[in-house]
């Protein structure tokens, strides 16, 4: 029935579509008849469906099956409810769909097995075609020299292979040349010393000349003691050191064989006169050793990830620039810059630190990091602000921000702010 008008005794389009087709038992059928003889819309809709089913006998290709289903019907003939057989019987355009896939499955069963070809055809094919079957040419087994002609015979290839072969003339070769005797006289000198002692075994002393007498520990250690201190840190080593080169003396030679360069001594000579090996240094002499280089690390460039080993306000000094240090809560309370730090710093280290920080900057710009952190549900936000004391302005040159940090970046997080500041304090000054 349709949408908007129902069978007041509800009969359904269904029924009267099987009493179009014949499947409606007699006693069913029979009722219906009666039915359709007193209800106008019945009636109505039993026409219609007439209509349709009129159409569709008529002109069955507008519904067709699809072309996997013609496929198995046509290669394994799987028809269940045999409506693909009745289509067929009435489609011609689906007949010769499924007569094409029965010849193209036969086909395929015909060309797996071995035929041999006519006689009348093998002869007319070797007519047609002799070289078939003859012997195949050996493209491989052609010479280098002949495939290089090849090269600048044909056209086409004939200039660009020219100036190839002119290029590698004119450049590579003087050049490879040239590479190869600046190696031969580099590796020259190397060619004329002698070998070098095995694993285990001591260089032989030359019988020519005698063994230079080892020099005395207190003679080495007066003399290092006399070196002056603005040589530099090449030259101050720790007292009592044999290693020390300062004042070191040469047995039985002048000042002739003082001022010559190793150069211009022989192999032997300087194997005679070499000083002797330094006993491995005690922790309590490193921890001296650190401790001197400490004190002259203003001498030195230091990168801001040494401001993270230092005091909490401190006045770095670096190419010129004196920058300090402030970092505090979102009350205003200073927090110490060890709290942030991966280790904890030694108290002799730290006033080591503090006596450096006492060196005369006069004349030097001076900057001021100020590092103020706000805390906000485990997390931090970071404020830092760069100013030019030297010029006693009180807007910031430079502003930084860094929000919801947490505790475990937090460390990192002012490492790489200072980072950032220390360096463009040092761009201002190029």
């Amino acid at each position: 029935m349709t949408e908007s008008v129902t069978c007041p005794q509800g009969w359904e389009s269904s029924q009267l579509l099987a009493y179009i087709e014949g499947d409606l038992d007699p006693a069913t059928e029979g009722e219906l008849l009666r039915h359709i003889d007193t209800c106008p819309v019945c009636m109505q809709e039993l026409h219609a469906i007439k209509r349709v089913d009129a159409l569709l006998r008529e002109y069955p290709e507008s519904f067709h099956p699809g072309e996997e289903a013609l496929y198995r019907y046509a290669v394994k003939g799987n028809d269940p409810e045999a409506s693909i057989s009745r289509h067929v019987d009435s489609c011609s355009e689906c007949r010769k769909t499924v007569e094409t896939y029965r010849q193209m499955h036969g086909l395929k069963k015909a060309v797996t097995e071995t035929v041999p070809l006519p006689q009348a055809l093998e002869d007319a094919r070797l007519k047609r075609i002799p070289s078939v079957g003859a012997e195949v040419p050996k493209i491989w087994s052609e010479s280098v020299r002949e495939i290089f002609s090849r090269l600048f015979t044909i056209p086409a290839l004939a200039l660009g292979s020219a100036a190839a072969a002119l290029l590698l003339a004119v450049l590579i070769i003087p050049l490879w040349q040239h590479l190869h005797e600046n190696t031969l006289r580099t590796l020259a000198p190397l060619q004329g010393h002698p070998p070098a002692p095995g694993i285990g075994e001591s260089a032989p002393t030359p019988q020519a000349l005698p063994a230079a007498p080892k020099p005395a520990s207190n003679q080495l250690h007066d003399e290092s003691r006399a070196a002056p201190e603005s040589a530099g840190p090449a030259v101050q080593s720790r007292e009592g050191s044999p290693k020390s080169s300062v004042g070191l003396k040469l047995q039985g030679e002048g000042k002739a064989a003082r001022e010559a360069t190793p150069a211009q001594q022989p192999y032997g000579e300087l194997h005679a006169q070499a000083p002797p090996k330094e006993a491995p240094a005690t922790a309590e002499e490193l921890k001296e050793r650190l401790h001197q280089l400490d004190t002259r690390r203003f001498t030195k460039k230091r990168g801001s990830a040494d401001l993270m080993s230092r005091s909490p306000e401190l006045l770095e000094k670096t190419d010129g620039v004196v920058v300090r240090i402030v970092i505090t809560d979102s009350e205003g309370r200073q927090i110490p810059l060890s709290q942030f730090q991966s280790r904890q710093v030694p108290e002799q280290e730290k006033q080591t630190a503090v006596e450096g920080d006492a060196v005369s900057t006069s004349g030097i710009p001076h900057y001021r990091v100020h590092i103020r952190l706000l805390e906000r549900a485990e997390e931090f936000d970071i404020d830092a602000k760069l100013f030019d004391e030297s010029a006693n302005e009180k807007d910031p040159l430079k502003t930084v921000m860094e929000y919801h940090v947490g505790k475990e970046e937090l460390p990192k997080r002012i490492y790489i702010v200072i980072d950032s500041l220390v360096r463009f304090c040092k761009d201002l000054q190029k």
